[in-house]
């Protein structure tokens, strides 16, 4: 920003952020010894680093320390955040994974892999109230809701596997279906599912009643009405039971 018309308080101050970013392609600001900013880069770098590792632990533990160093430091160079709050910084990763990350090195599974680690946090933090879990089979002919700490979720990667021994180079003709939900203790856990299931989860909210949306799964995924609505009450009262489907709130 030198030589700009900006006021030189503010110039100074792109010239900080810019040398935090990348220093090696933009110098300290005049004035400023090379040795103070020094700690203002190791700072940054070291939280930021330290953050998105205790968020995305399987992605830190299966690449090289040279690649995911590499990685942190261009999101940090490369990506503008929109929240303020430092505990969004995994959110504002996975924007940059997703639209600003071209490293044919990354493994074709890293965005999934970390959007399904960034889930634990984001349930883990959430403010939403869970429903009560039911200990009774709920009335099918009675609407339900999905409660909003259970998230279905789609992957074309089976990314609850993914370790240092099991890193697919494609994906398998089936994808993954999981459901990440937050209990009444606060634990947050991940249940397998399937495609049926999922879409029951998506739909639950709308349909008048349980039954109701079962049949509509039926038909959408062109099954015995009879057989999905046998197989998903059993599912439905599974899920009651876990406080992931209740009575909706008035």
């Amino acid at each position: 920003m030198r030589g700009s018309n900006l006021p030189k308080f503010r110039a100074l101050q792109y010239d900080f952020a810019a040398h935090i970013r990348h220093p090696d392609r933009n110098p300290p600001p005049e004035g400023i010894p090379s040795r103070r900013m020094d700690v203002y880069v190791g700072l940054v770098y070291q939280n930021i680093d330290n953050f998105l590792g205790s968020t995305f632990r399987t992605a830190r533990g299966i690449l090289s320390d040279a690649h995911w160093d590499a990685m942190v430091r261009d999101f940090v160079y490369r990506h503008v955040s929109h929240s303020p709050y430092f505990r969004q910084i995994p959110e504002e990763f996975l924007a940059y994974l997703e639209v600003e990350r071209d490293c044919a090195e990354d493994p074709p599974f890293l965005l999934e892999l970390c959007h399904f680690e960034w889930v634990r946090l984001a349930l883990d933090l959430s403010d939403a109230l869970p429903l009560e879990s039911c200990p009774h089979a709920p009335d099918l002919d009675r609407p339900l809701a999905l409660s909003p700490l259970a998230w279905p979720l789609r992957y074309c990667f089976p990314v609850h596997r993914v370790r240092s021994d099991c890193q697919p180079a494609t994906p398998p003709e089936q994808a993954t279906w999981l459901i990440g939900y937050r209990d009444e203790a606060d634990r947050v856990e991940f249940m397998s599912s399937n495609e049926a299931t999922v879409r029951l989860l998506q739909i639950l909210g709308e349909a008048p009643s349980a039954r109701e949306a079962l049949h509509q799964v039926a038909g959408e995924l062109a099954r015995d009405p009879e057989r999905i609505l046998e197989f998903g009450a059993d599912i439905i009262g599974r899920l009651a039971a876990l406080g992931i489907v209740g009575t909706p709130r008035d």
